[in-house]
């Protein structure tokens, strides 16, 4: 992958708080709409909101949530009764959100 400075760089593992203390924000956000970005990535979010049974009403609490993609999608399952929170460890990526 190439960063927003043309660096290739190699995706890999890591434990979040190598994204938390990543100095190049742009890259971090292109690698998360990357990952949004894959059917496969769609389909695995998807049918982790199924089994979580998130109805009308429901309370959630996202943890992690990054740039606050989920948010959204989350707030639609809840409704107007339900409450969404998001959270995450990078201050950077919550002003994103």
């Amino acid at each position: 992958m190439v960063d927003g400075n043309g660096t290739s760089r190699e995706l890999s593992a890591c434990d979040c708080s190598d994204v938390i203390e990543h100095s190049n924000l742009e890259f971090v956000r292109g690698c998360l709409e990357l990952m949004l970005s894959l059917e496969f990535f769609q389909e695995y979010k998807k049918k982790s909101f199924q089994l979580l049974e998130i109805a009308e009403g429901s309370r959630v609490l996202d943890v992690g949530c990054g740039t606050g993609a989920d948010a959204p999608q989350l707030g639609q399952l809840t409704g107007e009764t339900g409450i969404v929170l998001a959270s995450d460890r990078s201050l950077a990526l919550i002003r994103d959100a």
